[in-house]
């Protein structure tokens, strides 16, 4: 774990983290929304032929710092995901990984992470839907970012189910409406499936027709998704409840991170161990968390109400006002205490630790994929939609032991290189539901057998309907976030 000097050269190492602050004022119809990954990687990757982290010490040495970093083993063991012989491996399920530009070394990348960490290989398909075909990344930055988000998402849904069948879906670009075309290509081709999406955008002013446009196309494709009994899951952002959208003073103001803001997703908030960095696996068992705030590194955990997305059914009776409130559950994202992804940049092949809310996203769709197994099992249809049933499993006495029910943290983002008084707002941890990591992280074996024996709902039919009323005052966003190169590795690019 990085000590106080450390952190300083980290920080020092990761100007990355602060990118999304970075959006010039610009007009509102200035060109199309980008998406960006929602991950961050620190550091000089590990050598591929360094052994994993000692069962009883999950440290990875850089040199002159160290981090909490923990293996898939570590992660399954803190959440109780059940292992031997009964166990469900997500047989016969498929996941349905939707990243832009991907990475040609996917294969070896994950060829590489289960012969390192002992897990089983598994069917991997890869397809470019679009006409375009795969797509180039108009710089090294967006490639390296794109392909570390790759791999996270790929490795991290094989780990949690590694008997379901993956298919990473390649948009030509990280243009929304790229995007949106091969999450809708792949809602057609594999009903009934779980699609993990961990990137995002700030949701846009309800005065930016454009914008508002683009999000009215990715809510039709999950009504579609809603209605063939498909599950999306989406991580929630990374930076704070502002989610990089500042006023024209340069304040952060509260904003959703879309798509986890859809009422039809299931969005995946972050938490960070309790005591930090090294709580959240405690002798090869759960120990403690607490919401996601790496301030020091310029990341938080994302949520917050929707300005697009009235309160669905699934969220009546709890205090969080009119408005979709997101997000739904919650994973690990911490950095120090974030997870070992194998990555080929530049021909390189490293092992690099990787936080954000992108780890989470891939993880609960593995969740559901597990699920859907032994659903299956009995002659039923998988979940779909899974937030009802989330819900209604929270909202009763189970979820004590379903759950792990965060209280403690808050998600403001008190970045070191920014005026204090530019920080904004956020939200704090609670009992029960709240803003920053929903219903909590989830305890999968106690879990499981609830989501097995919950009958399929999917709720009333949620409307988009944009918050035309709000005194927005926000700069408008323009153009692909800019990523900024660090030296030894630094945080992917996700900008605003």
């Amino acid at each position: 774990m990085a000590s106080l000097t450390s952190r300083s050269r980290l920080l020092a190492l990761t100007a990355a983290a602060v990118v999304g602050l970075c959006w010039a004022a610009a007009a509102a119809a200035a060109g199309p929304l980008y998406a960006r990954p929602l991950s961050a990687r620190f550091a000089t990757p590990l050598a591929p032929g360094e052994p994993a982290a000692a069962a009883t010490t999950p440290i990875c040495d850089f040199g002159d710092f160290q981090l909490v970093c923990y293996a898939p083993s570590h992660i399954k063991d803190a959440y109780n995901v059940p292992t031997g012989p009964q166990a469900p491996t997500g047989a016969g399920q498929t996941i349905v990984i939707v990243d832009a530009f991907g990475s040609d070394a996917i294969q070896d990348d994950l060829a590489f992470f289960n012969a390192h960490f002992g897990i089983p290989s598994g069917p991997l398909d890869v397809v470019c839907p679009q006409t375009a075909g795969c797509g180039t990344p108009p710089d090294p930055d967006t490639a390296a970012a794109w392909a570390i988000e790759t791999s996270l998402d790929v490795e991290y849904a094989h780990a949690m189910a590694p008997g379901a069948k993956i298919v990473l879906a390649i948009a030509s670009s990280d243009e929304w409406s790229d995007l949106t075309a091969t999450e809708l290509a792949m809602i057609k081709k594999y009903p009934g499936a779980v699609i993990s999406e961990s990137f995002g955008l700030s949701e846009p002013s309800p005065r930016d027709a454009a914008g508002i446009r683009e999000i009215a196309g990715s809510f039709a494709n999950h009504l579609l998704a809603w209605r063939l009994g498909t599950t999306v899951v989406a991580a929630a952002g990374d930076l704070g409840a502002g989610d990089g959208v500042v006023d024209a003073n340069g304040k952060a103001i509260p904003t959703a991170d879309y798509p986890s803001s859809d009422p039809l997703v299931t969005g995946v908030g972050g938490t960070m161990g309790l005591p930090y960095p090294d709580g959240l696996w405690s002798h090869g068992r759960y120990g403690g968390e607490q919401t996601w705030n790496e301030s020091d590194f310029g990341l938080a955990d994302g949520g917050g109400p929707s300005a697009l997305f009235p309160q669905p059914s699934y969220q009546r009776g709890l205090a969080t006002g009119s408005r979709r409130m997101t997000p739904d559950v919650a994973f690990n994202a911490a950095i120090d205490g974030g997870v070992q992804v194998a990555v080929t940049i530049n021909g390189f092949l490293g092992r690099y630790v990787v936080g954000g809310n992108s780890a989470g996203a891939p993880q609960w769709a593995g969740i559901i994929a597990l699920a859907n197994e032994l659903r299956g099992r009995q002659g039923k249809a998988g979940i779909g939609f899974a937030n009802p049933v989330l819900y209604s499993i929270a909202a009763d006495r189970r979820s004590t032991r379903d759950f792990h029910d965060i209280t403690v943290g808050d998600d403001v983002l008190r970045d070191p290189l920014i005026d204090p008084s530019l920080w904004g707002i956020g939200f704090s941890a609670a009992d029960g539901y709240d803003p920053t990591t929903g219903w909590g992280t989830p305890n999968v074996a106690k879990l499981l057998p609830d989501l097995v024996s919950a009958p399929t709902d999917r709720g009333d039919q949620p409307d988009f309907r944009p918050s035309r009323g709000s005194n927005d005052s926000r700069r408008e966003q323009s153009g692909r976030p800019k990523a900024l190169e660090v030296h030894g590795g630094g945080h992917s690019p996700r900008g605003h």
